[in-house]
This record gives C-alpha cells, sequence and structure tokens, in this order.
C-alpha cells in the first residue's frame, strides 16, 4: 500500500492485553485545568471508522482522558478532554482499543498539555496513528524547487521513513524522469538538473536490506527548475481623491512592473487608526438592574480591516450615553465575532456603539446606523453575524482591486493605506510594497457614465456624442473632459464635447478600450472616468471551436458550428473544412468528424471555413486539433519484441520480455477498451505469469522499464 504520511512516527506496537474493553475512566473533579483533543486514529495509513474502539490518554500510567468516536459526516472522530493539575507541561501519551481485534496499541504521537489548548477541530483533526504490522515505509514526501542557476539538495533519506523496529534498509531508484540525473550513496539521495525550465520525478524504492526483493514501500520525489526571477516593483500611484458622493476602485496591478507575469498574492500591511481619542474605559454593567435585553452577533471592521484579536471591549451606549452593554470579541471559524448582550429599563430606543483597544488604549466611535432596541431581539448569528465599521473610511482589497468608500466628512482626511505584492510560486518570492494616499474633500466629485460601448463593420463609421450627456456635476462646477488615446484609434473632443472617434488604419479590426475623464475645474480637481470598448469587427467570425481527444473505440463528438459563429448579415453562409488524416463532413451546420481506419491513432488538425453565400469575400476559419490516445497515451498499438501467451485466454497469461526489457524493474498496466486502468502490477521475471480478474473483452496491456515502453493487445474470453 502506498504511503503519505505527515507525522514522523516513532510506533510502539502494542500487545492484546483485554479479552473485552478496557476500563478506562477520569473523574474530571480531580483535576484544575482541562485541555481538548479533537482527532482521527489511523491504523496503518487508513482512518478506522470503528463506532466500539475507544481511545485513552495517559500521563505517566494515570487515565487523563477517555472518548468514543462520533460519526460525523462518515468519519469517526474523537473529542477528548484532557485534564491536570498543571497548566502546563505535562506529556500526555494515548493507547487505542481497537474493538475487531480485542488489543490495545500505542499511539504514536504525544501531545504536550496547555490549558485550555485546543488539539485539532472537525475540518482538520489531529492525527493518531498506528502501525500494526510494525514494517518501515515513507512519512513524507519530497517538492523541491529550485532556480536554473541553482541544485537540488542532496537528502539522507532514512530521514523521511518510520521505521520503528529498526529493520535493515536499503534504497533503489526508478522512474528517473529525462530532465533529471539522480544517484543514491550511503543512503543519501542525489539529483542534479541540466539547467532546463521543468518539472519532473522519480520513485525511490524502500527495500529489506538483507533481501532486495522485499520492497517495503515507494515514494514519488518531484522536483522542479524554475526561470532566474525578475524583481517586481512598483511606480507611485496618485493620490486618492473622494468627494461627497465618492466611491472609488483602483487595479493596483496597473502600477506593479512585473517583467515575468508572475502571480501575485496581495495584501494590507496596515492603515491608520482614526479615533475619537486616547484614552482609558473602565467598562462594566449590572444586567440586574435592567428590566429587558436583546442580544447581537458583530463582526467589527476598523477602517476596513475586521478586529484581529481579543483585546477590544465592545461598549454599547443607549440616547443619553450611559452603558448599557459590554462584549468581547471571541475567535469563532476564523473570525473575531463579539456576543454582546444589550440592555434596558424601556422597551424603546437607539443605541450606538463603541469600540475600545485595550492594548493602545484607542477608542473609536461606530460609523453606521444606531441599533433600535427591541426587548428579547435578537440581531445577527454566528454564519452572519452583524457588520460593524469603525473609522474614517472602509475599503475591501480582492486580488490587486482597491475599492474605497467614506464613513466622515471631515475635510481634508490625508490618510494611507500600505499594500503588499509578492510572487506566488517562484523560487525568489519577491515582495514590494507601496502606499496609497487617501484625501477628502466637503465637496462632491463630477459623475461620469453610461457612455455607450460601439462595435462596427469595416464599412461603417463609430457614431459621434456629446459627453455632456453623460455628465452629472451636482455641484454646477466647470469640467474639463480628456482621454487616453489607444494605438489603433483617434479621438478628439471638440470645444463643444462632442466625441469623434477615427481608426487610424482602415484595414484595422479588433477592439481598444478608451478610459474618458471628467475632472472639476477647481483647486481639488476631484473626476470620474467612464471606460468604454470600440471595435472593428469582420462581418463574419469563427472562433472557439474546442479541441477535441479521446481513447481508442471512442467517437468524435458532433459540433454544432453555429455555436461558434457571429454573423452580422442575415446571408445564409457555407461551410467547408479540410485535414490530413481525419474524415470530416458538415451536414446541416454541424461538423461530423470520423478515423480514416479502425486502430487509428495520434493527432490531426481540422481547418473549418465559414463564408458569406452572397458576399463571398466576407469569410472567417478556425482551426482545431483532434487526438486520438492510446492506453497511457501511446501512438504505438504493438509490438512484436514481447509477447504475450496463450491470446486469447481466460485471465491467465504469460508476459515474455524478451531481452529488450531489463526485468528487474517492470511496471504492467492494463487499460480496458476505453483507456481506463484496470491492473497494475511489478514483474521481475523475463517470463512472468499473470492471472487477473478482468471481464471478457479487448484490453491493452503496457509493458515499461524506465524510459522503455511496449503496448501488446490482450483478449480475454
Amino acid at each position: 500500500m502506498k504511503r503519505i504520511i505527515l507525522f514522523a512516527l516513532v510506533v510502539l506496537l502494542g500487545q492484546p492485553v483485554f479479552s473485552q474493553p478496557p476500563s478506562w475512566s477520569v473523574t474530571p473533579s480531580n483535576f484544575q485545568f482541562t485541555a481538548t483533543v479533537t482527532g482521527i486514529l489511523i491504523v496503518n495509513d487508513t482512518i478506522t471508522n470503528a463506532a466500539d474502539n475507544i481511545l485513552g490518554a495517559f500521563v505517566n500510567g494515570q487515565v487523563r482522558g477517555v472518548a468514543s468516536p462520533t460519526n460525523v459526516g462518515g468519519t469517526h472522530i474523537y473529542f477528548l478532554t484532557l485534564y491536570s493539575n498543571v497548566a502546563a507541561g505535562d506529556t500526555v501519551s494515548f493507547q487505542a482499543y481497537l474493538a475487531v481485534e480485542d488489543s490495545i496499541y500505542d499511539v504514536a504521537e504525544t501531545i504536550e498539555f496547555v490549558s485550555s489548548g485546543t488539539n485539532g477541530d472537525p475540518v482538520n483533526p489531529q492525527e493518531l496513528h498506528l502501525n500494526e504490522n510494525n514494517a518501515p515505509y515513507f512519512n513524507a514526501t519530497v517538492f523541491e524547487s529550485v532556480l536554473s542557476n541553482q541544485q537540488f539538495t542532496a537528502l539522507y533519506l532514512p530521514d523521511y521513513v518510520n521505521n520503528s523496529a529498526d529493520t535493515g534498509i536499503t534504497f533503489s531508484l526508478a522512474n528517473i524522469g529525462g530532465n533529471l540525473n539522480a544517484s543514491v550513496s550511503d543512503d543519501t539521495l542525489y539529483v542534479t538538473h541540466n539547467g532546463s525550465i521543468m518539472i519532473d520525478s522519480l520513485r525511490v524504492n524502500l527495500l529489506d536490506s538483507a533481501n532486495t526483493s522485499v520492497q517495503y514501500d515507494d515514494q514519488y520525489f518531484v522536483y522542479e527548475v524554475t526561470g532566474i526571477n525578475t524583481p517586481i516593483s512598483f511606480d507611485p500611484i496618485p493620490d486618492v481623491l473622494l468627494g461627497n458622493n465618492s466611491d472609488l476602485c483602483i487595479d493596483l496591478s496597473t502600477f506593479l512592473n512585473n517583467v515575468d507575469n508572475d502571480a501575485i498574492n496581495w495584501s494590507i500591511l496596515g492603515v491608520p487608526q482614526d479615533t475619537i481619542g486616547a484614552v482609558s474605559v473602565s467598562w462594566s454593567v449590572t444586567p440586574a438592574s435592567f428590566q429587558y435585553s436583546m442580544n447581537i452577533v458583530s463582526h467589527g471592521h476598523i477602517n476596513g480591516l475586521g478586529v484581529d484579536g481579543s483585546n477590544y471591549q465592545l461598549g454599547a451606549f443607549d440616547g443619553n450615553n450611559n452603558l448599557v452593554g459590554v462584549g468581547y470579541p471571541q475567535l469563532v471559524a476564523g473570525d473575531w465575532l463579539t456576543f454582546l448582550t444589550i440592555y434596558s429599563n424601556v422597551n424603546s430606543g437607539d443605541v450606538t456603539l463603541q469600540l475600545f483597544d485595550t492594548i493602545n488604549d484607542v477608542l473609536y466611535q461606530e460609523k453606521t446606523d444606531t441599533i433600535a432596541f427591541v426587548s428579547g431581539g435578537v440581531e445577527g448569528s454566528i454564519s452572519n453575524p452583524v457588520q460593524h465599521y469603525y473609522g474614517n473610511y472602509y475599503f475591501t482589497l480582492n486580488n490587486s482591486m482597491l475599492c474605497v468608500g467614506l464613513f466622515d466628512t471631515i475635510d481634508v482626511v490625508l490618510d494611507s493605506i500600505t499594500i503588499s505584492a509578492t510572487e506566488a510560486l517562484t523560487g525568489a518570492m519577491y515582495s514590494v510594497t507601496t502606499t496609497v494616499l487617501i484625501s477628502y474633500f466637503n465637496e462632491n466629485q463630477p459623475y461620469l457614465t453610461g457612455i455607450l460601448d460601439q462595435q462596427i463593420l469595416p464599412s461603417m463609421s463609430f457614431t459621434t456624442f456629446d459627453l455632456d450627456n453623460y455628465l452629472t456635476e451636482i455641484d454646477g462646477d466647470s469640467v474639463v473632459y480628456s482621454v487616453i488615446d489607444t494605438n489603433n484609434i483617434t479621438i478628439t473632443i471638440d470645444n463643444q464635447n462632442v466625441v469623434t472617434i477615427t481608426p487610424n488604419n482602415p484595414t484595422w479590426r479588433g477592439a481598444d478600450t478608451v478610459i474618458f475623464y471628467a475632472v472639476d475645474f477647481t483647486t481639488n480637481q476631484l473626476y470620474d472616468t467612464d471606460t468604454v470598448i470600440y471595435s472593428v469587427v469582420n462581418g463574419i467570425d469563427l472562433s472557439g471551436i474546442p479541441d477535441q481527444s479521446i481513447s481508442l473505440l471512442e467517437a468524435f463528438a458532433p459540433v454544432p458550428l453555429n455555436d461558434y459563429l457571429t454573423h452580422f448579415y442575415v446571408d445564409p453562409v457555407n461551410w467547408y473544412s479540410s485535414s490530413d488524416e481525419l474524415i470530416h463532413i458538415v451536414n446541416n451546420d454541424t461538423l461530423y468528424t470520423y478515423l480514416p481506419y479502425s486502430g487509428w491513432a495520434g493527432s490531426d488538425t481540422i481547418i473549418v471555413m465559414v463564408e458569406n453565400a452572397v458576399l463571398t469575400n466576407i469569410f472567417d476559419t478556425d482551426t482545431v486539433i483532434y487526438t486520438v490516445v492510446a492506453p497511457n497515451g501511446m501512438s504505438e498499438l504493438t509490438d512484436n519484441k514481447i509477447a504475450i501467451y496463450p491470446n486469447p485466454n481466460n485471465g491467465e497469461f504469460v508476459i515474455d520480455l524478451g531481452a529488450t526489457i531489463n526485468a528487474d524493474d517492470v511496471t504492467v498496466k492494463i487499460f480496458n477498451a476505453f483507456g481506463q486502468l484496470v491492473g497494475n502490477y511489478y514483474i521481475n521475471s523475463s517470463n512472468q505469469r499473470l492471472d487477473v480478474d478482468l471481464k471478457t473483452g479487448v484490453y491493452w496491456v503496457n509493458v515499461s522499464s524506465g524510459n522503455v515502453r511496449h503496448i501488446k493487445q490482450l483478449i480475454i474470453h
């Protein structure tokens, strides 16, 4: 069995000592402190889901916790409470009673007790391992990525093996990828590459040193070589200018110099704190002083960032600024939520919130609507808490898109947000930061919106329009228009603000994106933009016909060509197709494709053309690739250098390797007629007898060793 285990285990195999379940028990009142374990029990790499198993926790042989499993979504999870009389330091070990064997085994992992500590949860439970047969196995995987001017690290292979019984082991290599050179010396794996950009792998076999024909386990080690990376950098980002009516979004990626086009992780490193003063508060409420109450579940945000710790107090105040409720954030499912009870002696009135940072002695005023008190009322839940906001403004960061909006109307707010961009999936992982400055002015920005996209045929002209028809200027300020031109079209704005769009080249086909600006002719120069797309298209467009890849004995799917056609005329169309080998025909606007002969495998390119049946100079083409894949991606279907006999057979047959394959390390994979893997075997004899349980039919046998591969047909009757 293939083993992939995340822990380095020191497994002590217990012996059966009970003929019935153990009488483990613990008295909670004898202990001062508790912790929890939410775990699963893994026996020989497989989660055991027996309902009558028992898990016990021990400190120096004393029972400190007992649990039976609970079925959670098909997985049996142990919810175990640990007990101790010291707040931290006890080493907790575990034993598991397996009912099916009526035996007790020691668990590999131990846990250091910490009062109120949690170890695992139902989504990511603590793994607790047994290894009944005590055979050595790989307990870790390897993925190493280096730059093309670096080499891979030498690995001492026993460090990746669990060998609790101290069995004699050795290693061999197989399936070494063509981009790698590899060897094992003194149990150390050495892997090198030739500098090519690639990802490849090799298989390491774990063998008995006394008898290398005994293989305990195997593991694939994966290696990647990436290109030498160019650092990323930011261009300056213009100040964000907001007015009373403003909400603004900025695509930060447009200011990032990313020569290698690497994937980028975006994050917020810091924001300023808008407060109502540096104070010190001491909030407390006596519930017995009130007649009525209600509850809310609140998720707080400070200038757009979620509250991120328990060092906050949430206070509720009535219309006379009397404190009527206090709560503290608790971490629930990754968010800090506050469960707040609000009290009152009248069954009505408005309540406002304040948030106090107990570490920095900073007080924030909540910016959204007041809460209407209702006796017995409940607002929000764990899954849908009420969102409350504190600070001057709010923002969201979705990938590279930063959006900002205002709470306050304080002229002028000069705040900043620090943004980080970090390369993802590169060896260098370069990271850079930039600062976005935010200013607010007590006036309204202009609105420029609704300018229509235009798409025309080559014989047509773009429609002129008046920018004033798309402008809203609340303050009555004069506005200056401008535009960012493109390379393919020219845009002019005359003194009456009428826009004319002209392609630079009459033969140009395509689409260009244009940004129009409307800027207040004032000191603050608040502005708005509208993005418009202008395109010139052919009278007919054919694109997106999907490639197809099938296995032997499958058929290509018919293609309704009209699904991939855009035609700007009402005229009928004519279809044509061509290729080198495949047979195809278009009937009723549908493409049908057939093999030239039974057993054909490979790839062929089909060119599909459509033309306007009236205006024959209006046409377009699309190119698609059709592929027939033999089992395991092989294009050769027979090989006379190996033999299978008898053939046909009833599932019992001999594979004769001849002299073409080294019999020391041979893999045999059997595929059905649809290319599905139905059998996988290792053989070490040049004349190997196999007995397989397969239904009657035609199969393909893939025999491989290293880079040498052969395919033979197998018939089961």
